[in-house]
C-alpha cells in the first residue's frame, strides 16, 4: 500500500541505501498546497508554520466555503496528550461566546492521522506584525483600543474558568474590517467538569517566555486569570517600549528570567510615557499577582477610565529629558580605503543595479505585499546583488541621503521620480538620516525589514515622533548602519568638518544612550510606583468598610439566603409578574426589558442559553395564571421578543446543529439534543416570525446534523416562505446543498410568479445538486442559461464531476438533459470515455426514457466502422450489455446480427451480444413459466 509523505523515510530497506531526506515542517506544509484534506477541503496556501503545527487557507470542495485549517504535525499527533490538548482548543474556544474569539467550526483526523481544526479564515495582520511595521511601537490610544477588546474577551473566558495562558502580540489578530481576534487557545487551561482536574498538567510551563507571568514560568498548578493580565501588561510594554520583556539569547534563559526577575518599569525604558499610563502597565506587570488587577473586568474598567482621561487631556504627559547629543546612530559607517577611479566606477555601477532591483522590490511590495511570490523573487534577486557587491568590496553598499535622492561619493545612484517612492529620500532626510550602509552578514530578513521601514506611511498609522530614526533604532539591525542628526538641527547644509566627526560621536552616543533617566527629585518610575501604592491603599480601605457588618446582620442575611432554588424562583415570579404588569400599565416596561436583555447576554456568555428558554416557560405559565389565556398569550409573545433576540436563537441552533464526538479523536456522531430544548426552540420560532429569524432558520438548516432540528426548521421555513421570496433568491447562489435543494423544492411547490426567479437564481449555486434540482423542476421547457449549465456539468473536464452529474440527472429525473446526453453518446468523443463512464451515460438515458435509451443503444451497437478500433468496439459491447434489459424485436435483431462472426465485428462485441441474448431468453422463459403457472392454478 502506498505511503503518505509523512510516512516516507521510516520504512525499512537495504542497509546500503541512503536514508531519504527528512522534510522540515515548512517544506511539509508547502507540499500540501494544492492537495485535498480528506477529500473535503482543498489546501490553497500556507498561512503559517509553527513548532507543533501548520495553518492553511483552504476551500470546501462542495460549497466553496473558505476557512483556515490548523493541522498538528504528524510527529506530535502520535502523542495522545498532545493530540488531546490540540483538539481541546476547539472545544475551549467555542465555549466562549464573544466576537473576539475565532470560532472552530469543525475538527477531525486526516487520512494520515493528523488532527485538524477548521476555523474562520481571517484577513489582516497580527499585532506582532503591526509592531514590526511600526518599528516596535504604536500610539497609546490605538494600543489601548486593541486591548479593550482583548480584556473584554478575557473577562468572558475567566468567568468560564478558562485561562488563555498565551496572550502575546502574535496571537492578537487585527482584521481588515477593524476587528480584534484572539488566536490560539491551544495552551489554554480549563477545568474539566467531569474529572475535576485541570486540562493541562501541573509543573509544565506553557506559553511564550517574554509574555508569561512568573507563576506560569514556574509551572505552578494553581494559575488564575491574573496570569493572563500579566501577559496583557507584557504586550502593552512591547507596544510602548518597543522591546520584549526578559529578552535573552535563548528561550531557556528567558524562562529563567520570567520566573525570577521582576519586570522593569515602563517608565525606565520609555521616560516620555504619561505617569498614569506607566502606572497602569506597571501594575499589570507586578511580580506578585495579588498586586495586579484582580480581574479582567477590573483591568478593563481602569483602561477605559485611562483612555477617557487621555482623550480629554486630563493625563499629564511626562516631560521629555533634555539632551545635548545631536548625532545618533546604531553603528559606525565604515567607508573603507580611498577608491581609485576604476573602483569608484565599479562600485557606482553595482549600486545603480542594486537600487534598480530594490525599486522593483518596493513597487511589488507596495502593490502586492511582502508575501507575494513576485515580491519574494525581486527581494531574492536584490539580496543576491547586494551579496555579490559586498563580496567584491565589503564597504561598497553605502550611500548618503540627500533631500531628493541617494548619493555615492556625490554621484546619484537613486533619484525616484514616481509617487509615492519620491517621498522616501525626502522623508529620511527630514527625519535626520544622513548616511546608510549595508554590511557583510546582512540577512534577507533584515533586508525585508529595511524595505518595510522605507515604505512605511507615517500618515496612516504612526505619529510624527515615530520617524525613520526611531524605526531603525527599534529594529536593532546588526548589519544595517546609519547616522542621523536631529532633524534640520544644523540647517540643510552641514559643515564638512562636522561630517568627519560623525563616526566618533555615534560610538559615544551608544554609550550615552544608556544614561537616559531624569535627575529630578523623583523619577517617573518612582512616581508610577507611588501612584499604584496610593490606589491600592484606597482599594483596601473601601473593601474593609464594605465588609464591616455586625454579627446580627450577618446571621439574619445568612438565614434569608438559605433557601432552595425552587423557592427563590417561585418568589421571583410571585413578585415579578405583578410588578411587570404594573410597569407595563405605567409605560415603564422597557426598564424591565433592559434588565432581561442584560440577563440574557450573561446567560449567553455563560453558555447557558437553555436557562433563557426555561425562564420564558416559567414566565408564560405565570402570565397565563395571572391574566388568563388571551392576555397571557400577548405577554408571552412580548417577553419572547425580549428574551429571544436573534443572537440567542443563533447560539442555540448552532449548538444543536453541531455534530459531536463520542470521544475526542473518535468519529463524529450525530448526538441527539435534549428534546425539551428542541421543543422550546420550536415554540420560540412560532412566536417570532421576522425576516431576521427566517434568514437565521435557513442558515441553520444548511448545517443541521440533527433530524430533530430539521423537523423544527423545515415546517417553519415552509410556513413563512410566502413573502420571503426575495430573501430566498438572495440565499440560493451561496447556500449549501441541503438548503439549496429545499428552496428549489419550495419554489416548485409555490407555483407563483416568483418560481421562475428562484429556479433561475439556483443556477448560480456552485453545488451540482442545487443546479440540477432547479433544472429538473423546470421540466423540459428550459431557457438558454439552464441548457448551458447542463452542458457544463455533463461535459466538465473532471470525470468525477461528470459521473456525479449523471447520477443526479437520473435521480432527479432531469428530462431536459436528454438532448445533451444523446449528442454525447452519438459523438466520437463518447468512445474516449472510460468504459464505466460510457455505461453510466447509457444507463442515465434509459432511466430518463427507456425507449430512447433502447433505440440509442441499438444505434451504437449497429454502427460498424470500416476501420474499427478498440475504443469504438468497446462502446458497441457496452451498448449490447445495456440492451440485455430489453426484449423488443429491434433489440433482438440487433443483438443477433452483432453475435454473428462477420467482418467488422470484434470478439468483444460478439461475446457481449451473445450474453445479452442469453439474458433476454432466460428472462422471457421465466416470464412465460410464471404465466403458465398462474393459469394452471385452480
Amino acid at each position: 500500500m502506498a505511503k503518505t509523505q509523512y510516512e516516507q523515510g521510516h520504512s525499512e530497506g537495504p542497509t546500503d541505501r541512503a536514508p531519504p531526506e527528512k522534510l522540515s515542517p515548512t517544506k511539509q506544509a508547502a507540499r500540501r498546497v494544492g492537495t485535498d484534506l480528506n477529500e473535503k477541503w482543498r489546501i490553497d496556501r500556507v498561512l503559517g508554520v509553527g513548532g507543533m503545527g501548520a495553518v492553511f487557507a483552504a476551500t470546501h470542495r462542495n460549497n466553496g466555503t473558505r476557512a483556515a485549517i490548523k493541522v498538528l504535525h504528524i510527529e506530535y499527533a502520535r502523542a495522545a496528550d498532545v493530540r488531546d490538548r490540540f483538539l481541546r482548543e476547539g472545544r475551549i474556544a467555542n465555549r466562549v461566546n464573544h466576537p473576539a474569539r475565532v470560532a472552530v467550526v469543525d475538527d477531525g483526523l486526516s487520512d494520515a492521522g493528523e488532527p485538524f481544526l477548521v476555523m474562520d479564515l481571517l484577513e489582516g495582520m497580527t499585532l506582532a506584525e503591526l509592531f514590526k511595521r511600526g518599528g516596535g511601537r504604536m500610539p497609546i490610544d490605538k494600543l489601548f483600543g486593541i486591548f479593550d477588546t482583548v480584556l473584554d474577551l478575557l473577562a468572558c473566558c475567566h468567568e468560564l474558568d478558562i485561562i488563555h495562558r498565551d496572550i502575546k502580540p502574535a496571537n492578537i489578530f487585527l482584521t481588515k474590517q477593524g476587528g480584534v481576534k484572539v488566536l490560539d487557545f491551544g495552551v489554554a487551561r480549563m477545568r474539566e467538569p467531569e474529572a475535576g482536574v485541570e486540562a493541562t498538567r501541573a509543573g509544565i510551563a506553557l506559553g511564550t517566555a517574554s509574555f508569561i507571568a512568573p507563576e506560569q514560568a514556574l509551572g505552578m498548578n494553581k494559575l488564575d486569570g491574573r496570569a493572563d493580565l500579566f501577559s496583557v501588561g507584557a504586550c502593552l510594554y512591547v507596544g510602548i517600549v518597543g522591546e520584549r520583556l526578559h529578552a535573552a539569547k535563548t528561550e531557556a534563559e528567558e524562562f529563567v528570567l520570567a520566573a525570577t526577575q521582576a519586570a522593569p518599569s515602563v517608565a525606565r525604558k520609555a521616560p516620555d510615557t504619561a505617569l498614569e499610563v506607566a502606572a497602569f502597565v506597571d501594575k499589570a506587570l507586578s511580580f506578585d499577582r495579588a498586586q495586579r488587577p484582580q480581574s479582567a473586568r477590573e483591568m478593563r474598567s481602569e483602561l477605559l477610565r485611562l483612555v477617557a482621561r487621555l482623550r480629554s487631556g486630563q493625563v499629564k504627559q511626562a516631560r521629555k529629558a533634555a539632551t545635548g547629543v545631536v548625532v545618533r546612530g546604531n553603528d559606525v559607517v565604515d567607508e573603507g580605503p580611498e577608491l581609485t577611479d576604476t573602483e569608484l566606477r565599479e562600485q557606482k555601477d553595482r549600486l545603480l543595479n542594486i537600487f534598480k532591483q530594490l525599486g522593483y522590490a518596493m513597487a511589488s511590495a507596495r502593490q502586492y505585499g511582502m508575501g507575494h511570490p513576485q515580491t519574494q523573487r525581486t527581494l531574492s534577486q536584490t539580496f543576491a546583488d547586494i551579496g555579490a557587491a559586498l563580496a567584491a568590496n565589503a564597504h561598497s553598499v553605502r550611500w548618503d541621503v540627500n533631500n531628493g535622492g541617494f548619493l555615492f561619493e556625490d554621484h546619484p545612484i537613486w533619484t525616484p521620480d514616481r509617487v509615492p517612492f519620491d517621498r522616501i529620500p525626502h522623508q529620511l532626510y527630514a527625519d535626520g538620516i544622513r548616511k546608510i550602509q549595508l554590511k557583510p552578514g546582512l540577512t534577507e530578513e533584515e533586508l525585508r525589514d529595511f524595505i518595510a521601514i522605507l515604505l512605511r506611511d507615517v500618515s496612516t498609522m504612526f505619529g510624527s515622533e515615530d520617524d525613520s530614526v526611531t524605526a531603525l533604532w527599534d529594529r536593532r539591525f546588526e548589519h544595517v548602519a546609519y547616522l542621523a542628526v536631529d532633524s534640520f538641527a544644523e540647517g540643510d547644509n552641514l559643515e564638512p568638518e562636522r561630517v568627519l566627526d560623525w563616526n566618533k560621536i555615534a560610538e559615544q552616543t551608544l554609550e550615552q544612550a544608556k544614561i537616559d533617566k531624569d535627575f529630578d527629585d523623583m523619577s517617573l518610575e518612582e512616581q508610577a510606583l507611588e501612584h499604584n501604592l496610593v490606589n491600592r491603599l484606597e482599594e483596601v480601605g473601601e473593601a474593609a468598610a464594605s465588609l464591616a457588618l455586625d454579627p446580627m446582620t450577618v446571621a439574619t442575611l445568612g438565614a434569608q439566603l438559605a433557601c432552595p432554588p425552587e423557592r427563590w424562583q417561585d418568589g421571583f415570579l410571585d413578585a415579578f409578574v405583578p410588578a411587570y404588569l404594573d410597569a407595563r400599565g405605567r409605560g415603564d416596561s422597557e426598564l424591565l426589558h433592559a434588565a432581561f436583555r442584560e440577563w440574557t447576554q450573561d446567560q449567553m456568555a455563560l453558555n447557558a442559553v437553555d436557562k433563557v428558554f426555561e425562564m420564558h416557560e416559567h414566565l408564560t405559565k405565570a402570565f397565563h395564571g395571572h391574566c388568563g389565556q388571551r392576555d397571557g398569550h400577548a405577554l408571552e409573545l412580548e417577553t419572547a421578543r425580549v428574551l429571544f433576540p436573534v443572537e440567542v436563537l443563533r447560539t442555540l441552533m448552532t449548538d444543536i446543529a453541531m455534530e459531536r464526538r463520542g470521544a475526542w479523536g473518535g468519529d463524529y456522531q450525530a448526538v441527539a439534543p435534549p428534546k425539551e430544548l428542541v421543543a422550546a426552540l420550536g415554540r420560540a420560532l412560532d412566536l417570532l416570525a421576522s425576516d431576521s429569524v427566517f434568514a437565521l432558520a435557513c442558515e441553520c438548516l444548511d448545517s443541521a446534523k440533527s433530524e430533530q432540528l430539521r423537523d423544527v426548521l423545515v415546517p417553519y421555513i415552509r410556513r413563512w416562505a410566502v413573502g420571503q421570496e426575495g430573501s430566498l433568491a438572495t440565499m440560493l447562489p451561496r447556500s449549501g446543498p441541503t438548503l439549496g435543494a429545499f428552496i428549489v423544492q419550495l419554489a416548485a411547490e409555490l407555483k407563483s410568479e416568483h418560481t421562475a426567479t428562484l429556479l433561475d437564481a439556483a443556477l448560480a449555486n456552485p453545488n451540482l445538486e442545487v443546479k440540477l434540482a432547479s433544472i429538473a423542476a423546470m421540466g423540459e421547457n428550459i431557457g438558454e442559461r439552464a441548457r448551458e449549465e447542463i452542458t457544463a456539468c455533463l461535459e466538465a473536464l473532471d470525470g468525477a464531476i461528470r459521473l456525479r452529474a449523471l447520477e443526479l440527472v437520473a435521480a432527479l429525473n432531469v428530462v431536459a438533459a436528454g438532448p445533451v446526453l444523446v449528442r454525447r453518446v452519438q459523438s466520437d468523443a463518447f468512445h474516449e470515455l472510460s468504459a464505466d463512464e460510457r455505461r453510466k451515460w447509457l444507463s442515465t438515458i434509459c432511466a430518463l426514457k427507456a425507449s430512447r435509451g433502447e433505440s440509442l443503444a441499438v444505434e451504437v451497437l449497429s454502427k460498424r466502422r470500416l476501420l474499427s478500433n478498440d475504443a469504438s468496439e468497446m462502446s458497441r459491447a457496452i451498448a449490447a450489455e445495456a440492451l440485455a434489459d430489453f426484449d423488443s424485436t429491434e433489440t433482438i435483431e440487433a443483438l443477433q446480427g452483432a453475435a454473428k462472426q462477420r467482418w467488422g465485428t470484434s470478439a468483444v462485441v460478439r461475446e457481449a451480444a451473445t450474453k445479452a441474448l442469453a439474458a433476454i431468453e432466460a428472462r422471457v422463459s421465466r416470464k412465460v413459466g410464471n404465466v403458465a403457472g398462474a393459469e394452471g392454478k385452480p
